[in-house]
């Protein structure tokens, strides 16, 4: 199964479960999730276009070397 699928229907079934939504509307709010989901994977980051991590350190006191 798709795991994009099976993640819309975690989310719809949790949204269902803790709110009012008419039934006929659920396939529609399912697609309107699907879509999302796939609108946010297709921007995330993939290993050949994202950054290399850099050192907390760095992160920390910038590029000067100190002893932690």
């Amino acid at each position: 199964m798709d795991n994009k699928l099976e993640l819309t229907v975690e989310i719809v079934t949790a949204y269902v479960s803790e709110n009012t939504l008419r039934h006929d509307l659920v396939p529609e709010f399912m697609d309107m999730v699907y879509a999302k989901i796939e609108e946010l994977a297709a921007k995330a980051p993939t290993p050949q276009n994202s950054a290399k991590a850099k050192p907390l350190t760095e992160y920390m006191y910038g590029k000067y070397d100190y002893e932690v």
